[in-house]
Formats: C-alpha cells, sequence, structure tokens
C-alpha cells in the first residue's frame, strides 16, 4: 500500500509503500500520515523493488487505489484509503519464478523414470 506525509506538499519522498502488517506499528509510532494520496498515479520510492500505484476512484472521503509490486513476482493489491484507515478490496499475484521449481523436478523425475522403463522394455525384446 501507500502512504502520504501530509506535512511535505511534493516531491519524490512525499508517497512511500508500506506492507498491511506494518500499520498498527505505524500508528503506534506517532508518525504522521495519511493513507490518502495526492496524486493519480505514479512510482513509489524503494530499494530495488518497483512499486506503482494507481488512484483508480477519487472520492471526498476516500480512494480506491491499486498498487503493484514487481521483483521476483508481482502483485496486485487493490484497498479503499481513508483519511486515517484503510479497508483490503483485492489481492493477487502471478506466483515466483520459485513456484517452476517443482515442475522441473516433475520433468526430471519424469526423464529418469522413462529411462528406466526403456533399458527394462529393451532388456526383455533381447531376451525374447
Amino acid at each position: 500500500m501507500a502512504l502520504r506525509d501530509p506535512s511535505k506538499t511534493n516531491g519524490k519522498d512525499i508517497h512511500e509503500p508500506a506492507f498491511w502488517k506494518q500499520v498498527p506499528a505505524l500508528k503506534a509510532s506517532g508518525r504522521k500520515f495519511t493513507f490518502l494520496l495526492t496524486e493519480k498515479s505514479g512510482q513509489l520510492p524503494s530499494q530495488g523493488d518497483f512499486y506503482n500505484y494507481e488512484v483508480l476512484e477519487d472520492r471526498k472521503t476516500s480512494q480506491i487505489i491499486e498498487v503493484r509490486y514487481g521483483n521476483t513476482h508481482t502483485s496486485w493489491s487493490r484497498y479503499e484509503a481513508y483519511e486515517d484507515r484503510i479497508v483490503p478490496l483485492s489481492y493477487r499475484t502471478d506466483g515466483s519464478i520459485l513456484s517452476l521449481i517443482p515442475i522441473f523436478g516433475l520433468l526430471i523425475a519424469g526423464f529418469f523414470v522413462g529411462r528406466r522403463v526403456t533399458k527394462l522394455l529393451r532388456q526383455k525384446l533381447a531376451v525374447a
């Protein structure tokens, strides 16, 4: 999700990314922030990860925001943002490159099983 520092009026560091689990700690810290964003879309500053946000609906008291995260996988998070709280609406992910490891494992196992079956069939045909 995206946060905005209300003490700043513009600049690259006005918005920043945050995780859902960080919200209680952020509120307890006493730091001033809001979940309402000032721009319709943009990129959030981050060290190596890619966060893009888009305000899909802008109402008087709330916004529907979609945040796209990208690095080893891509995920989309959509939520309704208010001044002081958020309501999660949806989340989806495309998995990651690591989700392909079981498939490669099955392909390798299938290769060795096929070789073994072929060897056994050749031995049986040679005896006959």
